[in-house]
């Protein structure tokens, strides 16, 4: 399996981005989060490293032929979607058609769910 993996677009602040080989790019809430408690003070709290008890498996779109799991805009929307509903998101990458024949897609889509589930949940 050869998915095109190039280093993931860069999150936002807050958002670790991490790349899992032949799966897609995972985005996760960072371990720290820094938050302004006044203008001298920066105050760093602790993230609960508790097991999650949801996550999102996004998949980019392009009706399985063009895009990609970690370009900026994916990266982007992953990471807003970490920092909105503090949960983890796995950027599915997939080969795309048509150099890759139906079923490779949904076979690489089924296999980052297989991931997301014994790996996050």
């Amino acid at each position: 399996l050869q998915l095109g993996m190039s280093p993931p677009g860069p999150p936002i602040e807050g958002v670790t981005a991490k790349r899992i080989p032949q799966v897609g790019t995972l985005y996760s809430p960072s371990s720290t989060e820094h938050t302004q408690t006044n203008k001298d003070q920066t105050a760093t709290m602790e993230r609960n490293e508790a097991k999650p008890t949801a996550a999102i498996l996004w998949i980019h779109g392009g009706g399985r032929i063009v895009g990609t799991s970690n370009g900026v805009p994916e990266s982007f929307l992953c990471s807003k979607l970490v920092r909105l509903l503090h949960l983890p998101v796995l950027s599915a990458s997939y080969r795309l058609a048509p150099k890759h024949v139906f079923p490779a897609a949904l076979d690489d889509l089924k296999d980052a769910y297989q991931w997301v589930v014994t790996y996050l949940l």
